[in-house]
């Protein structure tokens, strides 16, 4: 009866873990690593924002032109990068959402629905939160 009740116990905390960790489902462990990539691949650019090179010396016009290139480049840069953490976030609560049954235009959900989907949206929060670390680290 000893070994039954460990048993049981290590299903019931495996349960509990797969329902709490956002980790455990696929859809996000393959966005976080779609994010991951991003990051790396916009990290490994380094956008900077600003641009001086050694040895040069600058006029003040010269200065301000080379500045004003830099920023739009690294402007265009953010923006692309911005959009894609921004969609890969996006299609993945879409995709949550789909397939745990919550996301229908037609109907407007009823408390009671909401209160089911709860334990879900609480883990996109924390999917949105730890993008969110992700991007910022």
């Amino acid at each position: 009866w000893r070994n039954w009740i460990l048993h049981m116990k290590c299903a019931s905390s495996r349960i509990a873990l797969g329902k709490k960790l956002f980790c455990a489902n696929e859809i996000l462990q393959g966005s976080i690593l779609k994010l991951r990539q991003l990051i790396e691949q916009n990290g490994s650019g380094c956008i900077s924002l600003l641009r001086i090179e050694p040895g040069v010396t600058y006029s003040l016009d010269e200065f301000v032109k080379s500045q004003a290139l830099q920023i739009d480049s690294s402007c265009f840069q953010l923006c692309r990068f911005r959009e894609g953490v921004v969609s890969i976030v996006e299609e993945t609560c879409m995709h949550v959402a789909v397939s745990e049954g919550f996301y229908n235009p037609q109907t407007e959900p009823s408390h009671i629905q909401i209160l089911q989907w709860r334990s879900t949206l609480a883990w996109l929060r924390r999917f949105v939160l730890l993008c969110d670390f992700m991007v910022l680290d």
